[in-house]
């Protein structure tokens, strides 16, 4: 009989200690987050405010999973709320890895490029790129994209196709008087050019008169 009683009290003892344990193993882990935007609610409804969101692959603190449906979480600025259940998961979770822009168009790109050089110096006869005259300004842009033009305006006039003014592009070259001066539209009614010595690489107003425009693109 003693042993008996001995093992009961055994027995009610393991059980109690499990009683105890039990809650403790199920509310302390780590979870993953197995869809895209995850929200965090102040309670667990999905009418309740929106206190935080996570993302695809993060980490999340659970500290309660007595809810099947909703887990009691901590983030990382010490806030608690609910997450629903069936987004999470229990081994780490690939992370979400947006996919590049696709770059711009090579006319954008072109102008994007020749407007680094605002504020360099016009210098007579210079390819760049410490200082430029203006038909080796629109050579050295070009060139850098693989595009080969003659070195003097009164060749680059020549190159490509003809573009009516309202029909300009970015890139576009534009040739003023008579073909002795050259520039680049860049939209919107701008143009950049190397203009004069004395003066420096600018983007100003396309006001003047424009002898012809050629399509390089």
């Amino acid at each position: 009989m003693k042993s008996q009683r001995l093992g009961a009290r055994i027995s009610a003892a393991v059980c109690a200690a499990a009683i105890i344990l039990t809650p403790a193993l199920a509310t302390a882990t780590t979870g993953y987050v197995n869809t895209e935007v995850l929200n965090v609610r102040q309670e667990r409804s999905l009418d309740s405010e929106v206190i935080w969101k996570f993302a695809q692959g993060d980490t999340i603190n659970i500290t309660n999973m007595d809810d099947v449906n909703w887990y009691k979480i901590t983030t990382s600025a010490g806030l608690e709320g609910f997450i629903f259940a069936n987004y999470i998961s229990f081994t780490p979770v690939e992370a979400i890895v947006p996919p590049e822009p696709p770059p711009p168009p090579i006319q954008e790109q072109l102008v994007n490029y020749a407007r680094k050089f605002i504020g360099v110096p016009y210098s007579y006869g210079a390819n760049g790129p410490n200082s430029f005259d203006c038909s080796g300004f629109v050579k050295y842009v070009y060139a850098n994209f693989g595009y080969s033009l003659p070195r003097t305006t009164y060749t680059q006039i020549n190159c490509g196709t003809s573009v009516s003014y309202d029909n300009m592009k970015q890139g576009d070259l534009v040739f003023f008087r008579s073909g002795g001066h050259v520039g680049m539209y860049t939209g919107n009614g701008m143009y950049i050019h190397a203009p004069q010595t004395g003066d420096v690489v600018k983007e100003v107003p396309l006001t003047r008169s424009v002898y012809a425009i050629r399509r390089i693109l």
